[in-house]
């Protein structure tokens, strides 16, 4: 006879099919061969991508480890320009990203030590520079992904049906999160017959729901958005800037002012109540939200003979928005969310700075 049994997991799951029964099938019993539409193959795409949308996602604290198969356990320390850090959630981290936009070398030290969680959801102490170093190294080279598609999300639990060749036990794991589904997907090989139970539901990057009735269908779904999961934070500094580039970044969202200096004379505040608007005919709408005010002006960019991108901002109808006026303003650095520009006199005596942060 063929055994069956369903196994709740609440705790990290290993795939180690239980010997505890020995099976007893006798010859006349007929093994039920389950659609091959429902069979998660090892090393088969479907598993390849659903290890990518499981795995646990480092991508939040890349500002810090510039690492996305990795996650630093909070509170961390860390050291900008001199001073100490402390961080102790994710608002902090978006703290730090800003504090490191603005600086000149965009460096974070970290202070050692630190615990670390890994893609596949171990954790490692990591004591000093040089271990912390080495394991970026090193995962580089081990890690069984090469991506994490943190955008996409299954919908729990996930039931699978398990037929082990050697024991001929069958079992049928009901799997609670991620962690449990990375590693039961880590663990597959080919001495075992793993069958998903339809529908499966995948949560994508809009938010909205898609039912896969068999794994190929489960494929296509997550192929279709896996795109939408690049990250928003990359910085794109130097020669790597492109007009094609920052365009595409102007235009798209409303812009506050997040720092404007004249030289020495910092005049952020003055603008805090500006959001403006980039389109891609050369205007630019600015709104007043305190007043309900909407100034208009017009930019343009082109690339200059050192291969950079210089940039021109004209308003005419504002003395405070004037301000920001210039023919020269060099894009510096540039994220889907930040955009630096600087205008820096040839003996470098003096600097004005505008920086732009999507609402």
């Amino acid at each position: 006879m063929k055994h069956t049994r369903t196994v709740y997991i609440y705790l990290f799951l290993s795939l180690t099919i239980p010997t505890l029964f020995s099976s007893c099938r006798k010859e006349s019993d007929t093994l039920i061969q389950p659609s091959e539409e429902q069979v998660l193959q090892a090393n088969s795409k479907a598993v390849e991508l659903l290890s990518k949308v499981t795995a646990n996602d480092g991508k939040n604290d890349n500002i810090i480890d510039s690492s996305s198969l990795i996650s630093i356990v909070l509170p961390v320390s860390v050291e900008v320009e001199g001073d100490i850090y402390i961080i102790n959630n994710q608002d902090d981290i978006e703290s730090i990203e800003d504090l490191i936009f603005e600086t000149e070398d965009g460096e974070v030290n970290i202070i050692f030590p630190i615990d670390v969680i890994l893609y596949d959801y171990s954790a490692q102490r990591i004591n000093t520079q040089q271990e912390f170093d080495a394991l970026l190294v090193n995962l580089e080279s081990t890690a069984t992904i090469n991506e994490i598609l943190e955008c996409i999300g299954i919908r729990y639990p996930v039931e699978i049906s398990v037929f082990d060749r050697d024991t001929e036990i069958t079992e049928v794991l009901s799997l609670e999160n991620n962690e449990q589904l990375f590693a039961f997907l880590q663990n597959l090989n080919e001495n075992v017959i793993a069958t998903l139970s339809a529908p499966v539901t995948i949560i994508l990057p809009d938010g909205s729901n898609a039912q896969a009735n068999t794994v190929s269908e489960l494929v296509e779904i997550i192929e279709d958005v896996e795109d939408d999961c690049e990250d928003e934070d990359d910085t794109v500094d130097g020669d790597d800037i492109t007009i094609d580039i920052f365009i595409e970044t102007l235009v798209n969202g409303e812009w506050e002012i997040q720092k404007f200096k004249d030289d020495e004379d910092n005049q952020t505040q003055e603008f805090r109540d500006y959001q403006l608007n980039f389109d891609t005919n050369g205007s630019i709408d600015a709104l007043n939200t305190d007043s309900n005010e909407t100034f208009s002006g017009s930019w343009s960019v082109e690339t200059n003979s050192d291969n950079e991108l210089n940039v021109t901002i004209e308003f005419t109808n504002s003395a405070l928005l004037e301000r920001l006026n210039k023919d020269n303003w060099i894009v510096k650095k540039i994220q889907d969310n930040r955009i630096m520009f600087e205008d820096e006199d040839p003996a470098n005596i003096s600097k004005d700075e505008l920086f732009l942060k999507k609402i």
